[in-house]
């Protein structure tokens, strides 16, 4: 209820940053407040609401925009999301880092300036909200080429017919949402480069740079998966 309100309270957006997956897993399998549906649903945009017996209290979110990030080993992963078939799994991105086993050099003054290149970054991102913004009430229109569509149609069948024979049948609703994710990648650096560039044009056609970056991004994450 905490988390739809701060929903509710902030135009149906949020982003939820947890670098230990326990304190987010200790919230999903709550037995008075779990939200694990939340998140499904927040993934495709769709409705959510809450009803409280208490004051009578009603709340909605139309169109949920929810990100989450998190860091986990690979046990702690398994107590938010114990086996494929969960609906959790096939809506995140998954990313193994490989250990390093050199001793890293804490003195190193390079890290002195991380701070200020990523509030630097934060700002920019920052500026290029607010102008996608404005377009709240008459959307910016984005698509791919039909060149693009047409290898995107490939790629797609042939990864599914590939994971459900050699692989797992289960892992055809990831590569399904990995699809999603891709068009949604594609998007984002598309927007990116628009506004890098100062193009504020109503249709945004994906440039061909951008698609096949996304594909490759995507392709990396099917491996994780």
């Amino acid at each position: 209820s905490g988390l739809i309100e701060n929903l509710a309270d902030n135009d149906g957006c949020g982003i939820v940053v947890e670098s230990e997956a326990d304190t987010f897993t200790e919230a999903v399998n709550s037995d008075h407040g779990g939200f694990s549906d939340l998140t499904r649903k927040a993934f495709h945009h769709e409705g959510i609401s809450m009803n409280r017996r208490t004051n009578g209290e009603f709340r909605e979110i139309e169109n949920p925009r929810l990100s989450l990030l998190l860091t986990a080993t690979p046990d702690q992963l398994k107590k938010l999301i114990p086996n494929i078939q969960n609906g959790l799994f096939s809506r995140f991105m998954y990313l193994r880092l490989t250990p390093n086993r050199d001793f890293k050099d804490v003195f190193d003054p390079a890290k002195n300036g991380y701070t200020k290149h990523f509030d630097d970054m934060g700002q920019t991102f920052l500026n290029i909200y607010n102008e996608l913004e404005k377009y709240e009430n008459d959307p910016i229109l984005f698509d791919l080429r039909d060149s693009q569509k047409a290898h995107f149609l490939t790629v797609f069948r042939e990864w599914k017919t590939e994971v459900g024979e050699y692989v797992s049948s289960d892992l055809d609703g990831t590569i399904n949402r990995l699809g999603l994710i891709c068009f949604r990648l594609s998007m984002i650096l598309t927007a990116l480069r628009n506004f890098e560039q100062g193009d504020y044009s109503k249709i945004m056609l994906c440039d061909d740079v951008d698609f096949y970056n996304a594909l490759r991004i995507v392709e990396i994450l099917k491996g994780h998966a």
